[in-house]
């Protein structure tokens, strides 16, 4: 029994049944030689399916004990209560322990401890979504009971943000396996194969193409199978890769979008115009001077949100599809004026002019400027994220381009605008009405 009487909900002891559909993927076998695991990503990522794979699989090397805790058990007492019943259910905790006790005091956490410590063979321990009871009590009660059952107890912790147990101390010692939401994206041979597990054999070009738009999002993955499996025509389905798609839809908006606070909706909302997000920049679309600190909550909570380097951010293009529908939906006629503020702000910050260049660039009137040929798809995609102050680098990673093609593309749009620097190149392309 909880503590207050309640009766202890055993479907919280059971790990999920892993469905026909699944795929296993042996480049993120579980490690058996570390105390600690943990398994972190955003919504959807396929954390709780891999950890209950291992469990399945019996590839932890233990007596493995499963918990999957839901919001009302993060009082302590109720917390430590299923930790033990889940123990118990595999008759591996002490006598004379109980959850309220080992929430309050010392003595029978050292108790479980000691009881764990002398066992030849480890227990695991799995607490599939973490974040829904993590504090930093129950951390701290965590890290004590690892550290001193020795090698008796492994746990593994599934979360959408990090524990909150001192990692950088498992990680030092080499006592930590980390499994991060760039681990668990599928990569295109894998998304063949669930697709083909859903009787949707795909071609190499739709695999590859599925997966880097939805950057290898298992849950996005999932939702467009099934979708594809009740269509007329499955193989449009799978052509048609936009954010849109209703099933995908919703599960961001309640998943990711619904749960957060007003404010930082509106931030997502607003700067779902924005290929990259900038914290100024986004206090100029929202009116408020509280981008930093939300920018920064959303990365470290896996909420489809990710650095992008030297401040700046980068939101999940899927997502940020998402949020566009939402902001046409809600604001009709904002997404616009949205759009000329940011203009505006990455003008004011590109570089200041320079002199005019010699050449082909004049059609002999002071001031009017003509590209010597048209730029091309591509090359107009490179520019307008030069525009946007993305590096080289950061170029090739959001149009999924190696670095050399991207520069190779940097130097012909510098050829026919007459460039010889990126400011100027971009200079001339809003003269030219091309940005």
């Amino acid at each position: 029994m909880l503590p207050g009487g309640e009766p202890v909900i055993t479907a919280r002891l059971t790990p999920p049944r892993l469905p026909a559909t699944f795929v296993g993927r042996r480049r993120l076998a579980a490690r058996g030689d570390v105390p600690l695991v943990v398994v972190t990503g955003p919504a959807g990522a396929g954390k709780t399916l891999l950890a209950a794979d291992w469990a399945a699989t019996g590839v932890l090397g233990g007596t493995t004990a499963w918990l999957s805790p839901q919001p009302r058990d993060a009082a302590p007492e109720v917390f430590w209560t299923y930790v033990l019943e889940a123990l118990r259910r595999h008759g591996v905790a002490p006598e004379g322990v109980d959850g309220p006790s080992l929430a309050r005091g010392r003595a029978p956490a050292s108790r479980l401890a000691a009881y764990l410590s002398l066992r030849e063979e480890p227990v695991v321990l799995v607490i599939d979504a973490f974040d829904r009871v993590a504090s930093p009590q129950t951390a701290a009660g965590l890290h004590a009971l690892l550290r001193d059952a020795g090698g008796g107890l492994q746990l593994v912790l599934t979360s959408r943000t990090p524990p909150g147990l001192p990692l950088h101390r498992y990680r030092a010692a080499g006592e930590l396996a980390e499994v991060t939401g760039r681990d668990l994206a599928f990569q295109a041979a894998e998304t063949a194969a669930l697709l083909a597990r859903h009787g949707l054999p795909p071609t190499v070009e739709q695999a590859r193409v599925l997966t880097s738009r939805t950057e290898g999002w298992a849950a996005g993955l999932r939702l467009w199978a099934l979708a594809a499996t009740r269509a007329a025509d499955p193989a449009a389905v799978l052509d048609d890769v936009e954010a849109g798609h209703a099933a995908v839809a919703d599960f961001l908006l309640a998943e990711v979008l619904d749960v957060q606070p007003a404010p930082v909706q509106d931030l997502l909302l607003r700067t779902s115009v924005l290929r990259r997000i900038h914290p100024a920049l986004a206090d100029a679309l929202t009116g408020r001077d509280d981008a930093a600190p939300i920018l920064g909550g959303l990365r470290r909570a896996n909420a489809f949100v990710e650095a992008a380097g030297r401040s700046w951010y980068r939101c999940a293009p899927l997502f940020s599809g998402v949020l566009r529908a939402r902001l046409r939906e809600r604001h009709p006629g904002l997404e616009e004026e949205l759009c000329r503020r940011a203009r505006e702000w990455l003008r004011e910050r590109s570089p200041g002019p320079s002199p005019p260049a010699s050449g082909g660039d004049r059609d002999g009137r002071e001031g009017r400027v003509t590209v010597v040929e048209p730029l091309s798809e591509r090359e107009h995609d490179v520019l307008e994220r030069v525009a946007e102050l993305m590096s080289t680098e950061e170029i090739a990673a959001d149009l999924f381009l190696s670095v050399n093609t991207v520069k190779t593309h940097l130097k012909s749009i510098n050829r026919k605008l007459c460039a010889s620097r990126r400011g100027e190149a971009v200079r001339r392309a809003r003269r030219l009405k091309l940005l």
